[in-house]
């Protein structure tokens, strides 16, 4: 197979942090103030937080993942349909996300103790996360 040149990228990486905290922080916007801050200083752009959750028995783990929107609005036109049902808020959307939310994991370094439970599940393979158990919720904001 030829491989054939990827289009431009719909989001870019703005920030990836690890956290740890006594419970679980389902709605990570109105739980982190320097998370809210940093998204309420760039009103004009969109965000995606996308976050893991890891039990232990102390504490709840959060990997937080934040993407920023960078595909201006009609340079992809396909792209910009499935979007827009993509992040509409709601359960008839639900369905739709979970048939589509396709997540490739990449960790270069972390505690040890995670980089083992990653390696067991092998989760650095692509999955649709809405096909795998993985209990998705969609917030949105304004």
């Amino acid at each position: 197979k030829t491989k054939v040149p990827a289009d431009l990228p719909a989001f870019r990486l703005a920030a990836c942090r690890a956290l740890v905290h006594p419970r679980n922080l389902s709605h990570l916007v109105e739980s982190i103030s320097s998370l809210a801050r940093c998204i309420a200083s760039h009103p004009q752009k969109f965000f995606l937080v996308i976050t893991f959750v890891v039990p232990t028995e102390e504490s709840i783990f959060h990997h937080v993942t934040l993407f920023q929107k960078t595909l201006p609005e009609g340079v992809d036109l396909p792209f910009d349909s499935l979007w827009s049902r993509f992040s509409k808020p709601g359960a008839p959307h639900d369905e739709f996300r979970n048939a589509r939310l396709k997540y490739i994991p990449h960790m270069v370094a972390a505690p040890s103790w995670l980089m083992t439970i990653f390696s067991k599940l092998h989760a650095d393979k692509p999955v649709i996360l809405g096909q795998s158990g993985v209990v998705q919720k969609f917030f949105h904001g304004a």
